[in-house]
């Protein structure tokens, strides 16, 4: 059976605590640390990491453009910076 921490990447972009993930964000020179609740989904035969969105700790000025929280929760579920914002 395929545990949560089988799917975590060796080299993950964020950190783990249990299965909390957080990731940090640099937007504009301010941070955004999102957290998410991991989970272990499967998608057309295929096991998958989903992220649940937990909290947010924004440095900037007023609040922080939703579509921000939820690159970092796809950034969580893919590791990859590469994803669209």
């Amino acid at each position: 059976m395929t545990t949560l921490s089988d799917l975590i990447p060796e080299d993950a972009q964020y950190s783990i605590d249990g299965d909390l993930a957080t990731i940090a964000l640099d937007i504009d020179g301010h941070w955004l640390h999102v957290t998410a609740r991991l989970t272990v989904t499967e998608e057309d035969d295929h096991l998958a990491l989903a992220a649940e969105y937990v909290s947010h700790e924004w440095t900037g000025e007023g609040e922080v453009d939703q579509k921000w929280i939820d690159y970092g929760l796809r950034v969580i579920e893919t590791n990859d910076f590469g994803v669209q914002a």
